[in-house]
């Protein structure tokens, strides 16, 4: 069997969450891509335990997923029936590049669509001291980029936002698009601005890159 056009990782430890996600890619237009699910039923409350968690996840599924590109879909996102069409069609009008990335949709916690969008931002220095430009995981990366930003790092808390920055830092290539391809959903336990767990993780990204943070 060919290698699909994309692997899409899902690092899932809310059950109640994960059918809805898994129902949004089955509901895809095309089929040219694999599914895999790696879920741990225990979740510490410990960061540090939690990020390694994550980090492990992520890092096994990468290293046997078979597609072109990757593609970390968390059990709180979901995908829309023309999602994966639309990445693809973006990726070749591109080039293929490294990354290739949307605006989000923020949806409730069963699904509902809402009217708020959230941008996506511009691939350079300045957004990634401000702001994770993909708004999330969830966007292609090529499988040799993920290989060359060194995978998913447990020690960091805001794990896709350092990703990024190191696939930025060895020089991806990214396109976007303000057109939404993804949905995050609203539910009780995302993490606030004012928690503990927001400002250890900014500390943690300005020591892990300082010659970006300043």
């Amino acid at each position: 069997m060919r290698n699909p056009f994309v692997s899409i990782l899902i690092p899932s430890r809310r059950t109640t969450l994960l059918t809805a996600t898994l129902d949004s890619i089955a509901a895809s237009t095309i089929e040219d891509y694999e599914v895999l699910v790696a879920r741990d039923p225990v979740w510490s409350p410990d960061w540090d335990d939690s990020a390694q968690q994550v980090a492990d996840k992520l890092n096994r599924l990468a290293e046997i997923a078979r597609g072109h590109y990757l593609m970390v879909l968390p059990d709180d996102d979901i995908l829309f029936p023309w999602s994966l069409v639309e990445f693809k069609k973006l990726a070749a009008a591109h080039g293929m590049p490294d990354v290739v990335y949307s605006a989000k949709k923020i949806i409730t916690a069963r699904g509902e669509h809402t009217y708020e969008t959230i941008p996506c931002y511009p691939w350079d220095a300045a957004t990634f001291q401000q702001v994770n430009p993909v708004q999330g995981w969830t966007a292609l990366v090529k499988a040799t980029m993920w290989e060359a930003a060194g995978g998913c790092d447990p020690a960091q808390l805001y794990q896709d936002w350092m990703f990024w920055r190191a696939c930025w830092r060895v020089g991806a290539t990214a396109c976007r698009t303000s057109v939404p391809l993804w949905g995050a959903r609203v539910h009780a336990d995302q993490v606030q601005p004012s928690d503990p767990f927001h400002i250890e993780a900014w500390r943690r990204m300005r020591l892990g890159d300082p010659a970006l943070w300043g």
